[in-house]
């Protein structure tokens, strides 16, 4: 998935994504995460700099909110696919399932994923 502004239309560079998951792991400080990645702090400064410029936030708060929502948006994007794959499976297999059974794997899988 392709993380971006809708409004701005930039995508993050591999770099960014790097950084701000770290950010996003602990909310550490420009200097942790540079420590951890073997990087400069000016460097990752300007990288969280131009990730939240790209996003169109002002700050390491909502950058990391905007990350957070990200990552809760693909996992139910995913729990969705896997419902969608298991409606084709069980329709091609031709077995007799059930609405219930349906519900009932559903209902596993977003419990797998903490979507229920």
């Amino acid at each position: 998935m392709v993380w971006r502004n809708p409004q701005l239309g930039e995508e993050l560079t591999t770099t960014e994504r790097m950084l701000v998951e770290e950010l996003a792991k602990d909310g550490e400080s420009n200097k942790t995460i540079a420590l951890k990645v073997g990087k400069p702090v000016s460097t990752v400064k300007s990288h969280l700099l131009a990730a939240s410029r790209k996003l169109g936030v002002t700050n390491r708060n909502q950058l990391l909110v905007r990350w957070l929502r990200r990552e809760e948006e693909q996992d139910m994007k995913f729990v969705e696919f896997l419902e969608t794959t298991l409606i084709v499976d069980l329709k091609d297999t031709g077995m007799d399932a059930t609405a219930e059974d349906f519900e009932e794997c559903c209902h596993i899988i977003r419990r797998l994923y903490g979507q229920g």
